[in-house]
């Protein structure tokens, strides 16, 4: 642990980017564990921590194996001692760590978080940027597959031997020799099981400095610096890549007023589309936890959105994009059995999802074919990043009946696509409509037994268009996308119709003025999505 303690002083005491957050150094959160020896601890109650109080974290994959937890019954016994030894491997060994680094307390959630009180549960939850934010470390048990496996991990000793040896060459130039290990290090510290777990991506973004303990060895990572056991003095790291670069610019001013979705930079949203992306390819042990483990930061990230408001997992100046989210084609993406979202939001689902972004040129520009009335959410509890028990869009907008049908291609791929009612359409529109490519995607396909004979009923609103203005003036439409719904059952009047989001279609090489779609040719109704 000697190198860790060199990294963690130099960074303490040299990276300025580090440091704790202004006005936050007196947070300490509400249960710690108390290290009292390598094999010694109890619970610590945070009104009788020290007031300067610094703690460690914990990162790692819990497993599906039962293991010891705080409880209501437990808790007047672990204040007074923690069973180490009954402890799984990862916990016995982040208490060593933390001994071994000199440092008196570290948060392990199932240790320091009522496991069966939910009220408990949802206070802690909405303080899990703070908590993580504000610690000093976090260690990562990056080759642990469950908590019983351990942060350590044995390795080839031969591999230390091969971290950058420099000799001279003939010509005297100094020659630098450093093992494909050490190359790697960085990826290595990325590509485990831990990366995988939906909790972890948010302990990793807000937390300012972490020690990887992977199956090659330490990896250090902070706002200023990385390295490893086989390059101690420091990794080449992308900035642009870095998806930790978020942290460090939490520490930058909030923004006054609310930013725009189609500046030439909106750095935040795209940063947001990003967090999203990887995030719901990660895996949750309970699925009605989405939108709890993203609560951290997206708690962090409204500070820079303004007075914009986050509904469920998008924010409300950019609404009308952010409900063009697409699933991946590629995945079979399910549906929670219990509520967890508005159909409208990518957090009613379970798999991959990407939310639309994109920089415009000085000459493109949208046009809205879509307004939105009205939307909000019901929070669950007091925490407006937290899970929602209800939500609804109100939108004025163009819709077409259409159905939806299958092609089968080779290689086992599916293609859905788009026919309209005869009597729905206007000749010239259908005629632009087929001349152009548009692609189906279906949210989650398996609700929907489709094929040639069965084709499924659905609605088309349109809600955006990017347009390119050319050189010579003329305007030519880039790309329109469109929300698929389908009518909630019992259909009732047009007023008082509810939809569902069932897919989005986006169509592309249009190469004609937009704007006559649907201005004119096509009435406008308040549609309700829930």
């Amino acid at each position: 642990m000697s190198l860790a303690k060199s990294w963690i002083k130099t960074c303490t005491e040299s990276h300025d980017g580090c440091h704790s957050p202004s006005g936050s150094t007196s947070f300490i959160p509400t249960r710690l564990v108390e290290v009292l020896g390598a094999q010694t601890a109890r619970l610590n109650i945070s009104s009788v921590h020290e007031s300067n109080s610094s703690y460690l974290t914990l990162s790692h994959c819990w497993g599906k194996e039962w293991f010891p937890t705080l409880t209501k019954e437990n808790l007047e016994a672990m204040v007074m001692r923690i069973e180490v030894e009954s402890l799984p491997r990862n916990f016995q060994d982040a208490i060593c760590i933390t001994f071994m680094l000199g440092y008196k307390y570290i948060r392990i959630d199932s240790l320091c978080i009522i496991q069966n009180s939910h009220d408990d549960w949802a206070h802690e939850a909405a303080l899990m940027a703070r908590v993580y934010h504000n610690s000093t470390l976090t260690i990562a048990a990056a080759a642990a597959f469950n908590a019983f496996d351990g942060c350590f991990r044995d390795r080839s000793e031969t591999a230390l031997l091969l971290a950058g040896h420099s000799f001279p060459d003939i010509a005297g130039r100094n020659v630098v020799i450093t093992s494909i290990t050490a190359a790697g290090q960085r990826s290595t510290a990325r590509q485990n099981t831990l990366q995988t777990r939906g909790w972890v991506l948010q302990e990793e973004l807000l937390s300012r400095r972490i020690l990887h303990l992977t199956a090659d060895g330490l990896f250090w990572e902070c706002e200023e610096h990385s390295a490893s056991e086989l390059q101690p003095q420091g990794l080449q790291r992308n900035a642009v890549e870095d998806k930790r670069s978020i942290n460090r610019a939490f520490a930058l001013p909030a923004s006054a007023g609310r930013p725009s979705p189609f500046a030439q930079m909106d750095p935040w949203g795209v940063t947001w589309a990003a967090i999203v992306r990887d995030f719901s390819d990660r895996n949750l042990t309970q699925p009605s936890d989405k939108l709890v483990a993203l609560s951290g930061v997206a708690s962090m990230m409204s500070q820079h959105f303004g007075s914009a408001r986050y509904l469920a997992g998008l924010w409300d100046y950019d609404l009308l994009v952010g409900i063009c989210w697409s699933s991946a084609c590629k995945n079979q993406h399910t549906r929670p059995s219990t509520y967890r979202a508005p159909s409208w939001s990518w957090a009613s689902l379970d798999g991959p999802v990407t939310l639309r972004r994109f920089h415009l040129a000085p000459r493109d520009t949208v046009i809205y074919y879509t307004e939105l009335l009205d939307a909000d959410i019901t929070p669950a509890g007091l925490d407006p990043f937290g899970p929602v028990t209800a939500g609804y869009l109100k939108l004025s907008a163009a819709m077409l009946e259409v159905h939806v049908r299958i092609r089968d291609l080779q290689r086992h791929h599916t293609q859905y696509f788009i026919s309209f009612e005869e009597n729905q359409l206007v000749d010239w529109f259908k005629f632009r409509w087929y001349r152009c490519e548009h692609v189906v995607y279906l949210d989650v396909r398996s609700e929907h037994s489709l094929d040639g004979s069965r084709p499924l009923q659905a609605v088309l609103v349109p809600v955006f268009c990017r347009v390119n203005k050319t050189v010579d003036g003329s305007i030519h439409a880039t790309e329109i996308c469109f929300l698929l719904l389908q009518h909630i059952l019992p259909v009732q009047a047009p007023e008082h119709q509810k939809f569902r989001r069932i897919g989005l279609v986006s169509v592309h090489n249009l190469g004609v003025a937009p704007d006559p779609f649907w201005s004119s040719e096509f009435p406008r109704h308040v549609i309700t999505i829930i």
